[in-house]
């Protein structure tokens, strides 16, 4: 028996050296593929970040040259209902009975227009329970200023299917000129978000944006490695018992021999 034991404790610094080494191999090739796959996450994150701002971007950039292209018309033209407005106003300088006609969102807007000479950046309002896209463009002709009220569902609508296909959360905030305050204009599942503010074309507005985290395969193929591990150690412990059972009972029997 005290044979035995000694081959034992012989072959345990072995299994030890082995053990550690293995472990040692699992650790680094973790370290490795679990920050691998952070810095895909963060990539892949910047990359959604950076889609979202591209449908703002594009609806805004879409939105101004329809707004600079109309303003480019003779004043004269630029009446009754027109393709793609909720409304279309001009309001020429020294009118001063059409802009009381106007929803008061329209009126805080031209006079703001109007002493920055026409430039102010777009605005959400809302006109009769609808969301709208308010711009002030200075008329081509001189006269006065153009107030356009266009769709403001579209730039919705495309964020809602990014966000269904993309997965993740989405808010675009407004600045309020008056005191301050912000308010969400679209909230794609974002109530409770805190993320950093991303800037967009538009100074009165930025996004707040969660990429949806795509949890990769790394922890799993490490669990594997570490539970091959510990299987590769339980056998080597028990080939080891059973080699030194198998010893011991040989050297038995050859003092059997010599014996009889």
């Amino acid at each position: 028996m005290a044979k035995q034991k000694s081959v034992f404790k012989m072959a345990m610094p072995f299994v030890i050296g082995i053990t550690v080494l293995v472990l040692v191999i699992i650790a680094v090739i973790g370290a490795i593929a679990i920050t691998d796959q952070k810095n895909q996450q963060q990539q892949e994150a910047k990359q959604y970040e950076q889609r979202a701002v591209d449908v703002v971007n594009n609806f805004l950039e879409q939105q101004d040259a329809f707004a600079k292209q109309l303003a480019s018309q003779p004043s004269e033209i630029i009446v009754g209902a027109i393709p793609g407005t909720v409304l279309a106003q001009v309001v020429l300088t020294g009118d001063e009975e059409t802009p009381k006609k106007l929803s008061f969102s329209n009126q805080d807007l031209l006079r703001r227009a109007a002493a920055q000479g026409g430039n102010v950046a777009p605005e959400m309002s809302v006109d009769n329970n609808v969301q709208i896209l308010a711009m002030v463009k200075p008329l081509a002709d001189g006269k006065g200023l153009l107030l356009i009220n266009t769709p403001f569902d579209f730039l919705r609508k495309s964020l809602e299917g990014f966000s269904k296909k993309e997965g993740g959360k989405i808010k675009l905030v407004q600045k309020l000129t008056k005191d301050g305050s912000e308010e969400a204009i679209i909230n794609l599942n974002a109530d409770a978000l805190n993320s950093e503010t991303i800037k967009v074309n538009n100074p009165n507005w930025y996004l707040k944006i969660e990429a949806p985290v795509r949890q990769g395969k790394v922890y799993v193929i490490v669990g594997v490695l570490f539970l091959f591990a510990v299987g590769v150690v339980v056998a080597m412990v028990r080939l080891v018992k059973k080699f030194d059972h198998t010893l011991n009972q040989d050297m038995n029997a050859i003092q059997s021999i010599l014996k009889g």
